[in-house]
């Protein structure tokens, strides 16, 4: 029985199948590009997964580049200090800052840099962020603007970077750090040590 009515296809019904089976083979394809070819993240973090983790890294190596006495990216754990801001906000916050990490991502093709922002070299991830920020699109200059003042904000907040810009550091030196920072710190060297 199913095999007549496999016969008695029409060809009509037959190119209506072949364009569905197409359709779906190209959305499973543009899934797939979107989803996958990230390795695991080069460090233990509690927010962001390692495809998050990857454009966060390319963000940051794209914007700082340490030099003339300041230190450089991983020497202020910018990328740590990011994944802490974004654990340590509220929901609607991680929605925004994780929307904002995936425009940035699938966002080169529109500025004529073919690929993911991850896979382009730094002189093309610069030249991409450039012209994000000159957009006349407003969602473009905001997600470029928005992760810039947070990757420079966690950059010059972190004491490796106060000798090179002349900051002698707060008055009061003994450091008092807020609650959530001494759980976001108990909780990932938990996660390190592999108890979570």
């Amino acid at each position: 029985m199913a095999y007549r009515a496999l016969v008695q296809l029409s060809r009509r019904s037959a190119l209506g199948l072949g364009a569905v089976g197409t359709v779906a083979l190209v959305a499973a394809g543009s899934l797939r590009w979107f989803t996958h070819g990230y390795p695991p993240g080069a460090q233990v973090l509690l927010a962001l997964g390692d495809k998050e983790q990857a454009i966060v890294t390319s963000l940051v190596d794209a914007l700082i580049d340490g030099g003339e006495g300041l230190p450089t990216a991983d020497d202020a754990g910018v990328v740590q200090r990011i994944d802490e801001q974004l654990w340590g906000a509220d929901v609607h916050t991680q929605s925004d800052l994780r929307a904002a990490l995936q425009v940035v991502e699938h966002a080169p093709i529109l500025f004529g840099a073919p690929g993911r922002f991850t896979s382009l070299s730094r002189r093309r991830r610069v030249e991409v962020l450039r012209a994000m920020l000159a957009s006349k699109r407003d969602v473009f200059v905001q997600v470029a603007t928005a992760l810039k003042q947070l990757t420079m904000l966690c950059y010059y907040s972190a004491e490796a970077s106060w000798g090179a810009i002349g900051y002698d550091g707060p008055w009061i030196k003994e450091e008092k750090l807020p609650p959530s920072t001494l759980r976001y710190r108990s909780l990932l060297a938990a996660k390190q040590r592999g108890e979570a």
